[in-house]
């Protein structure tokens, strides 16, 4: 049932006309476009610079953000360069994680009704593509209502957006689907102390 109930909504998804596309892009203010085409070195993150905003209102540098690989002795690191940078407030928090080669990042604790910020990186896809993000297992987009939501690849060559966990304790897990490209699952395990969470 939830497969079923999965694949209906990424059909959905999926089904954003080209008029929808175009009438999001035109809600973005010009100042923002005009900064994001400014920006060069979209494809290594290590030279983003500050000039990049990111949610939450952090100012974006990878350097900040401790690298964590997938655990030991489980699948090898993806090959195709995707990173994820997370910052998560109550556990005061920054990583940069590489996902396995099934597509799963390594799971983090956040707290319950927590607002995270979250930013990836798509090396090889080009600005402007659209990315499906679809929540799996509760929780919210702040930004937005529903379930699922489209974001383009910006100039910088990713997405950032912010993610609010549940008031229920557990898993909370998001799928992002590049077009054409393997899906990636982000999972927060959210609870009332995040730092003592069972990961």
């Amino acid at each position: 049932m939830a497969v079923a109930l999965l694949f209906l909504s990424l059909c959905i998804v999926f089904r954003t006309s080209k008029e929808e596309l175009e009438r999001h892009d035109s809600s973005i203010p010009k100042a923002d476009l005009e900064r994001s085409s400014r920006l060069a070195d979209r494809a290594d993150p290590q030279k983003l610079n500050a000039r990049i905003p990111v949610a939450l209102d952090e100012t974006f540098d990878a350097s900040n953000y401790k690298n964590l690989d997938y655990l030991p002795g489980s699948f090898a690191a993806g090959d195709d360069g995707t990173r994820a940078y997370l910052r998560i407030p109550s556990t005061r928090t920054r990583v940069s994680l590489a996902p396995n080669s099934m597509g799963e990042y390594p799971i983090q604790a956040a707290g319950l009704r927590e607002s995270v910020g979250i930013r990836l990186i798509f090396p090889d896809i080009a600005p402007g593509t659209p990315v499906a993000v679809a929540i799996l297992d509760g929780g919210s987009f702040p930004e937005s209502k529903g379930f699922s939501r489209i974001v383009r690849v910006e100039e910088w060559g990713g997405i950032d957006f912010q993610f609010e966990t549940s008031a229920n304790l557990g898993h909370h897990r998001l799928q992002v689907l590049p077009r054409g490209k393997t899906p990636k699952t982000l999972d927060f395990y959210a609870a009332q102390n995040p730092e003592e969470a069972p990961l």
